[in-house]
């Protein structure tokens, strides 16, 4: 039996929620702090075709050797399940999807930008993306939330980028110090992920590319595993139907 028979439907939901939206927020911040970058040229993310974030491109979570078993990961205090198939997703995903393979090779990015064939993989605004991912990713995980400024947050943040390789450790400080004064968005209110709320700040063309991927993916689910329903589903619980008053017919 395939990773597809093991996992709910409600697990599909959850994990399909939660990659929209910490793709949401890196996809921001990317945003934001170009925007503040602007004048000295800087785009974050520019050389990087692989976007919306982790959703496009080779390996990308909503590639069902990916997906289906990332979303067992909620089954992670199983280490048999863990094994068999929540690592060999995302050992795909890290080997196929562009930022995991700059990142993962701090102690190569000098020699690499003198690379013809590689050096594309090191430009300063790739790496940037690939540092917003993880710190997106390491607060998401551990509630080290940029919004929230309380020394504690901010310490605990410090201690994790101190930690890392030094080369990775400098360009996190400084993503980090630019995400400090950006607003954070309320990702907790992408309910649907085909239907993101228009105000929580990210470019409509780029929200729209999220919302087309995950529906493609939904629809995916539906037609090629026999998932029915998630489409309806998804859309009902991002309706307060309670608040809905209906006419009489």
């Amino acid at each position: 039996m395939g990773e597809a028979g093991l996992v709910t439907e409600e697990q599909l939901m959850d994990f399909i929620l939660r990659t929209d939206r910490h793709s949401y927020r890196v996809e921001y911040y990317a945003q934001e702090i170009s925007k503040r970058l602007e004048s000295k040229g800087i785009l974050i993310g520019r050389h990087d075709h692989q976007r919306p974030h982790d959703i496009e491109g080779p390996g990308n979570k909503f590639d069902p050797k990916v997906l289906f078993g990332l979303a067992l990961g909620s089954r992670g205090e199983d280490p048999e399940t863990r094994r068999k198939y929540v690592q060999p997703a995302i050992d795909y995903h890290r080997k196929y999807q562009k930022h995991h393979q700059v990142w993962s090779m701090p102690e190569m990015w000098q020699s690499m930008l003198k690379d013809p064939k590689r050096v594309g993989y090191v430009r300063a605004e790739n790496i940037a993306l690939a540092a917003l991912d993880t710190l997106c990713y390491i607060s998401e995980y551990k509630g080290y939330d940029p919004r929230l400024i309380e020394v504690d947050y901010i310490s605990a943040m410090r201690k994790f980028i101190d930690e890392q390789h030094p080369n990775q450790a400098k360009i996190m400080k400084t993503v980090y110090k630019k995400m400090l004064v950006v607003p954070t968005p309320d990702v907790s209110r992408i309910l649907c992920p085909y239907d993101i709320p228009d105000d929580l700040g990210l470019d409509s063309g780029m929200k729209e590319k999220i919302e087309m991927r995950s529906l493609e993916t939904i629809r995916m689910l539906e037609n090629d595993h026999g998932y029915s329903g998630l489409e309806f589903r998804f859309l009902t619980q991002s309706m307060d139907v309670e608040d809905i008053e209906l006419e009489e017919i």
